[in-house]
């Protein structure tokens, strides 16, 4: 999602990291609220898809909200979905670790 104000793109990027942050955040409570299932993963997909255009498909904070995605897909058993998710998981991780260790 992109703001244009005329202030550039920085202000779009951070824009859209609160954003990603504050959809985050309210997913958070609502997991503790014990709201449904099903609704969690529509707000975590739609968070994982702002974190994937603003920070992209390769930033830690979309490695943790897919890792989120993943759990829920699992729990509600939907493997078609799970896994090619998986896949791009440790694809992730491998990318994130060998850069650490750079």
């Amino acid at each position: 999602m992109t703001w244009h104000c005329g202030l550039g793109n920085h202000y779009s990027i951070n824009m859209g990291r609160l954003l990603g942050e504050a959809l985050d955040f309210l997913v958070s409570i609502q997991t503790r609220l014990g709201k449904d299932d099903g609704d969690m993963l529509r707000k975590l997909k739609r968070v994982l898809s702002i974190q994937e255009k603003v920070l992209g498909f390769q930033s830690e904070e979309t490695m943790t909200t897919l890792k989120k995605v993943v759990f829920y897909l699992n729990k509600m058993g939907k493997k078609d979905e799970l896994f090619p998710l998986q896949r791009r998981l440790r694809l992730l991780k491998t990318k994130i670790m060998k850069k650490a260790s750079v």
